[in-house]
């Protein structure tokens, strides 16, 4: 048997999972109208900074077109973790067909761990998760990388590892 090669310890650790039929994450691809998501950004240390992560990542998802912003006065009542699975109900309740949940965390050697997955509310299941390792010289860039991929998954196209 082959052994696989460990990743370098500066590469980000990334983990992806998508769901297991294709056609069911194209959460835009059947309609003409853009997609109601929801986004929730939450941090262990720093509010601040998952704040900020989160308006850029909905001014970037807005700007491309293919997305409308929930408003989140409009879910501060409903529930969301990183580790849990979304009150499905509860977010369609709102009208929203995407919900993007996200993490900031210190991890122990001093980095940003930044978690975010995107749900298909309408389908029931998650299309993607991404975990990442980074320095904080590399924290603004972040919300670039998820936008792309968000809005490249809800419009139906294969989301490749970003880098």
């Amino acid at each position: 048997m082959r052994r696989m090669r460990s990743m370098r310890p500066r590469t980000f650790l990334v983990v992806m999972t998508i769901a297991a039929v294709f056609a069911a994450g194209a959460v835009q691809a059947a309609s003409a109208e853009p997609a109601r998501v929801a986004i929730v950004f939450a941090a262990g240390v720093d509010q601040g900074s998952a704040r900020d992560i989160m308006r850029r990542v909905a001014a970037n998802l807005a700007r491309g077109g293919r997305t409308r912003i929930i408003d989140p006065a409009a879910f501060a009542g409903i529930a969301a973790g990183i580790d849990a699975l979304p009150r499905f109900a509860d977010w369609r309740a709102i009208s929203a067909q995407a919900l993007v949940i996200g993490h900031l965390a210190r991890a122990p050697d001093g980095r940003s761990k930044v978690e975010f997955r995107l749900w298909d509310l309408r389908a029931g299941a998650q299309l993607l998760g991404y975990r990442y390792f980074l320095g904080a010289d590399k924290l603004s860039k972040l919300e670039t990388v998820i936008s792309a991929t968000v809005g490249d998954r809800l419009a139906g196209r294969l989301v490749h590892f970003p880098r």
